[in-house]
């Protein structure tokens, strides 16, 4: 649950940049994704900077759960053979 809560978190913080560099990639623009953010917030809001945020989580948020779990499973064998 911890993974998937982090991984969730991670996710949440960085669909700000996955905008940008959508916007970026979709319009051919060469600038700074910086300036792409504060322009998506102006223009749009908060709402713009969560655009595809729940198709993301959806794609990574069992992933991170089940790369968590496997760390601490693999980490437990370890630990017991050392």
């Amino acid at each position: 649950i911890l993974g998937l809560l982090a991984g969730s978190t991670a996710t949440c913080l960085n669909n700000p940049l996955d905008v940008a560099k959508s916007r970026i990639q979709h319009m051919g623009l060469s600038r700074w994704s910086g300036g792409v953010i504060l322009e998506v917030a102006a223009s749009e809001g908060a709402r713009g900077l969560c655009k595809g945020l729940p198709a993301r989580l959806y794609r990574s948020a069992p992933g991170h759960g089940l790369l968590y779990m496997g760390y601490e499973f693999f980490a437990g064998l370890l630990r017991k053979s050392l």
